[in-house]
């Protein structure tokens, strides 16, 4: 998992460094904030996920604008994380587990600029998404998890799925070809994560994220 988030991060600063000069391009990242939400079919057992703050980080391209309204392809990586007592495989399990899953995530963000200022430029976007699977990590905080459970869990989580996001942001004009910019987005997934037929878990994400945007 360290190996693929590495090439996927050096792919993506590649892919932001080597564009034409008249483009219009930049990087962004930040923190997400999911939301989990879990079902269990089993009888009597209750799934109670712990959120964690996971992480974005991506490269952008401006595709086209017509007066306020401008077009953007975004690639990024984005890591989600929770914590809690799951139950795979065992549903009587009382061990605590941490879980990551790693996602490619491509969106074309429609970006509308609400008005602009001397200095800021406020807009709002909104941007289907598609997400591929990459990898997972689960690790309990007692037992070792056998590598039967891994499989498990690998099998089950959803390989390709879309969500939408729905953001705020402001760009700060510097009179320079380096534009920095703050965004602040819901993004819900129209997707379970994880489905064994038992247990499911769908995951929403509020995000916080900061970048810059370099070009005309």
């Amino acid at each position: 998992m360290k190996h693929t988030s590495k090439i996927i991060i050096t792919l993506i600063i590649l892919i932001s460094t080597t564009l034409p000069a008249e483009a219009q391009f930049g990087i962004k990242g930040g923190i997400n904030f999911p939301n989990v939400t879990a079902k269990s079919r089993y009888n009597n057992f209750k799934i109670e996920p712990q959120d964690k703050i996971g992480f974005n980080i991506g490269a952008f391209l401006d595709v086209g604008n017509a007066g306020n309204l401008e077009v953007t392809s975004s690639l990024s990586y984005v890591r989600k994380q929770i914590s809690g007592r799951f139950g795979f495989v065992n549903p009587s399990t009382s061990d605590m587990a941490e879980m990551s899953v790693d996602y490619l995530v491509y969106s074309l963000i429609g970006k509308f600029n609400v008005f602009e200022m001397q200095k800021l430029t406020p807009y709002i976007y909104f941007a289907p998404r598609f997400n591929v699977y990459l990898s997972n990590n689960y690790e309990q905080e007692v037992q070792e998890v056998p590598q039967s459970t891994r499989n498990v869990i690998s099998n089950n989580l959803t390989k390709f799925g879309f969500g939408v996001s729905l953001g705020v942001g402001t760009s700060i004009n510097t009179g320079s070809r380096v534009t920095p910019f703050f965004e602040a987005q819901f993004s819900p997934d129209f997707f379970n994560a994880y489905d064994d037929g038992y247990i499911t878990f769908k995951s929403n994400s509020f995000e916080l994220l900061a970048g810059i945007r370099i070009g005309k």
